[in-house]
């Protein structure tokens, strides 16, 4: 499936306590290390989602260390005296890179946000990002947006879905940014996603039925004589030898269609196969037209090996929650030996 690529804004790290434990900034994290969604930063919005993070930390922590009451517990006692504060502005910095790290986040650089023209226009116009009697605040964001949209145009990309608290982006018109409300997108992103396991259990429930089912199918096939007319220098068909026949299912699938509850989607395998074939070689024979048979051959045996990679497209019924196989051919799972024999 073509991923969603998400820009989060910063009001959405404020608004979500930053990385606190199951918020909607680990869900979006979450999503990104399943490969479901695509997250993209810039190096403005690192910059400040840290200071921010570090400003609220630092202010929490100069709270309590003027709090001489809280000093009358252990576990208080061991917060404000243990680590001091320059500390806890370095585990601020381990979090965000944590974070970053594992969601396989990438951070856009500044050479995509090089139009100060374009935005000093919108400054003197008003026009969005910026807004009257708050104009100045607006900057950052405007350097922001214009190199989501200049990354976005330069990389021939989809459009990038910016989730924010602000509801002011909603109105800022582009080709290339889409504005989506972070609470709303992370709701039905985990819906998918829910389904999306639903359909992946089962496809792995049903996986070693399948791989089986093409196995049996592919050696039955193997011993087909068509494969092999014109390999060897024989007059008779080989005698073949199934060495290793083996089916495996890629990891992922992808959705092609969906009608009501009904999911059309495509599978990848891919297959390979090894045989010794026997045959009475006639490189070096002679053939005696009197007795009308050939004199001077050997008996010699050659292995043929190949893989191939094939899909099936199979149905997914929702309500069911069952799988069942639309099309396969097995002609795609079958190496091409012809191909492959070396003469």
């Amino acid at each position: 499936m073509d991923k969603d690529i998400v820009f989060i804004d910063t009001s959405v790290y404020i608004a979500e306590n930053y990385f606190a434990p199951n918020n909607r900034i680990n869900s979006l994290r979450d999503l990104a290390a399943k490969g479901v969604i695509s997250i993209v930063s810039t190096v403005i919005t690192d910059n400040e989602v840290l200071k921010h993070f570090k400003d609220d930390v630092s202010s929490a922590w100069n709270s309590l260390k003027n709090s001489k009451s809280l000093a009358n517990f252990n576990e208080t006692r061991a917060l404000l005296f243990k680590d001091t504060k320059t500390q806890w502005l370095k585990k601020c910095e381990a979090s965000f890179k944590k974070f970053k790290d594992r969601g396989n986040i990438f951070t856009i650089d500044y050479k995509y946000c090089n139009d100060v023209e374009s935005i000093f226009e919108k400054y003197f116009k008003a026009e969005k990002p910026f807004n009257v009697g708050k104009k100045k605040n607006e900057f950052p964001d405007a350097f922001v947006l214009q190199t989501l949209e200049h990354y976005c145009k330069e990389n021939s990309l989809k459009p990038i879905i910016v989730l924010s608290k602000d509801k002011d982006l909603k109105d800022y018109k582009s080709d290339y940014i889409i504005y989506k409300d972070y609470c709303d997108y992370v709701t039905e992103k985990l819906t998918e996603t829910d389904l999306l396991e639903k359909i992946r259990t089962t496809i792995h429930e049903k996986e070693y039925q399948f791989c089986n089912e093409i196995k049996d199918q592919l050696e039955n096939e193997l011993y087909d004589d068509r494969n092999y007319y014109g390999l060897f220098n024989s007059e008779d068909s080989p005698e073949v030898e199934i060495v290793e026949c083996k089916v495996e299912m890629n990891d992922g699938f992808s959705i092609i269609s969906k009608e009501d509850n009904k999911f059309i989607i495509e599978l990848k395998f891919k297959s390979y196969c090894e045989v010794k074939c026997t045959y009475f070689n006639l490189d070096y024979a002679t053939y005696d037209r009197e007795d009308n048979r050939w004199y001077g051959g050997e008996l010699e045996t050659d292995s043929l090996s190949g893989e191939e990679n094939f899909r099936m497209i199979v149905s997914y019924d929702n309500e069911t929650c069952t799988l069942n196989m639309e099309s396969f051919k097995l002609s795609d799972a079958l190496p091409n030996f012809r191909c492959r024999f070396e003469y």
